[in-house]
């Protein structure tokens, strides 16, 4: 499930549509005469997971900054990337080459030969 049933009818009972993102998330703040005033959240596109969420709109859903980036738009540097989401846990992961799944390693394990003791030139 995308969003809980909760935060979908405190959205509709409560929720001030800010603005959405690239990925399609929306974002909300509660209305002034609420019991929950001050309040920003989002309501994602895809699963909820933070990765999802650029830096900017993160600044305004923790009350860093208090322009929403679709009030007040932010120069883009040639240097920025466009915003993926967090590979952990996936194929796509990063693996350094000491990791136990590396293809480096996978390939140490597939020529592996355990020992086996030599009864007759037992040292003990």
């Amino acid at each position: 499930m995308k969003n809980n049933l909760r935060a979908i009818f405190r959205t509709w009972l409560y929720g001030v549509f800010i603005g959405i993102d690239s990925q399609g998330n929306k974002y909300y703040t509660a209305k002034k005469d609420s019991n929950i005033e001050g309040k920003r959240w989002v309501m994602f596109s895809r699963e909820c997971d933070a990765s999802n969420i650029s830096s900017a709109w993160q600044h305004w859903l923790t009350h860093s900054v208090s322009l929403s980036p679709a009030e007040k738009s932010r120069k883009a540097y040639p240097w920025q990337k466009p915003r993926l989401p967090n590979p952990t846990g996936s194929n796509e992961a990063y693996l350094p080459t000491g990791a136990i799944k590396s293809e480096y390693n996978l390939q140490k394990i597939s020529h592996y030969e355990p020992w086996v003791p030599n009864n007759k030139e037992s040292n003990i």
